[in-house]
């Protein structure tokens, strides 16, 4: 004989909603350690390429035009208080250079960034409109004077660069670089 017990009724049931699609992470730390590695308390140099190769046309509007739109959206997703400046190189100035290295300058001065601060986004991006671009790409050289607006910055330290290239500069720099390293090279040692 076999005993058989019967459970019309389930005595426990456990029901459960899917998972969502994405998920998120919450991390909670002390006063201090948000005070030093918060995002609001990060620095971020963008380099923008204003070179000649940027003047392409990428489908109906130029690579620069595609780079400018790349650069709102950055700006537009930065972490309210984040330090920020802006470097520019290649592009069209008054009177012509003999290299393009002179081309290189700070277009925004390390500043608190506010994304909802209209009129702030609005002077940068004026500020990038107006530039034509025109000459060869000193990418590696706007990074290295990039880079020291993170020098004393606090928390997290990025450097973007929006460019449609390489650079075709580095190799020939003999004051940047003395050695002949190649730019994986240079950077690592530079940025150890």
């Amino acid at each position: 004989q076999t005993p058989i017990i019967l459970f019309p009724l389930p005595e426990i049931t456990v029901q459960d909603r899917p998972l969502p699609e994405r998920g998120s992470v919450a991390v909670r730390a002390d006063k201090e350690v948000m005070t030093l590695f918060g995002a609001s308390n990060g620095a971020i140099a963008i380099v923008l390429d204003c070179s000649g190769s940027m003047a392409g046309k990428s489908k109906l509007i130029t690579k620069y035009q595609e780079a400018l739109q790349a650069l709102q959206q950055v700006l537009e997703k930065l972490p309210k208080g984040a330090t920020v400046s802006l470097w520019v190189f290649g592009q069209r100035t008054d009177q012509a250079v003999a290299e393009p290295e002179l081309t290189i300058r700070r277009l925004l001065n390390p500043v608190r960034w506010n994304p909802d601060n209209a009129a702030q986004m609005q002077t940068l991006m004026a500020g990038v409109k107006n530039l034509t671009p025109w000459y060869e790409s000193p990418i590696v050289s706007t990074i290295i004077r990039a880079k020291a607006d993170l020098k004393d910055a606090q928390g997290f330290k990025s450097i973007i660069v929006i460019t449609d290239g390489m650079d075709n500069r580095f190799a020939q720099d003999a004051r940047l670089n003395p050695k002949k390293l190649g730019i994986p090279t240079f950077l690592t040692e530079t940025f150890r």
